[in-house]
């Protein structure tokens, strides 16, 4: 008989700056670790392609969009890298509090601009074991990304020519162990979802949980709308 994805599921609400978001906190049986599935668009909380197979993989999974319904159509929000790596933490803080999870090795899968904010909250908060970053913009986090020490994977299209680009650069600056995917196919195909699942499963099962040094996550990093654009990169040759 097929095992169930999860054997308990909650519905979160977290208030944070000023406001209240929801996610879904889905967990298998003897979680190992949590995966924190952070976008900054409209998605269905359980519908995440990836999702099911991380808590195939023992992992709990946390499924959260880090800006409100009024805010998608807003540039200023979606690109405020600080302001989403604030609510990341609030985010990520919650999660380590609830019962059954609490304790455990925390990693993110992000998309989007939250790939950026993920890597700022991962320099500060010690429980975060792994990051991948899917079909993300990392370059925004250009000024810490020397600073990340959090395992990280970049996934991007081999036909995305500007994915290419910004994750190319994005790698070259890490310092951290690091890895750049290159998908043949369409990100979200299977073979994207296992290099995915694998990195997160394989650093959080190994991870043992270091002191954080404060219990929250917060920057005071410029306002929103003041972080520099990013530069132009040379494009990168896409291998295999």
């Amino acid at each position: 008989m097929a095992t169930a994805p999860y054997e308990s599921s909650e519905a979160l609400r977290i208030a944070t700056d000023g406001i209240v978001l929801g996610g879904v906190l889905e967990t298998p049986p003897s979680p190992q670790g949590v995966a924190i599935v952070v976008d900054v668009g409209p998605c269905p909380f359980a519908g995440d392609p990836d999702a099911p197979a991380l808590r195939e993989a023992g992992l709990a999974t946390f499924t959260v969009d880090l800006l409100t319904g009024a805010e998608h159509g807003d540039p200023r929000r979606v690109l405020d890298v600080f302001l989403l790596a604030r609510r990341l933490g609030a985010m990520t803080d919650a999660v380590a509090r609830k019962d059954g999870v609490g304790g455990l090795p925390i990693g993110y899968l992000a998309s989007g601009t939250a790939a950026a904010g993920a890597l700022v909250v991962s320099v500060k908060d010690a429980r975060i074991g792994a990051i991948v970053c899917r079909r993300g913009r990392p370059d925004l986090a250009e000024g810490i990304l020397g600073r990340v020490t959090a395992p990280t994977l970049l996934m991007t299209r081999r036909a995305d020519r500007a994915g290419l680009d910004i994750n190319a650069a994005t790698l070259a600056m890490l310092q951290c162990e690091k890895k750049l995917v290159i998908d043949r196919g369409a990100t979200g195909s299977d073979a994207a979802t296992r290099h995915a699942v694998g990195w997160l499963a394989r650093h959080l099962r190994a991870r043992r949980l270091a002191p954080a040094s404060s219990s929250t996550t917060t920057w005071p990093g410029p306002a929103a709308g003041t972080l520099p654009a990013p530069r132009r990169r040379p494009r990168a040759r896409a291998t295999g």
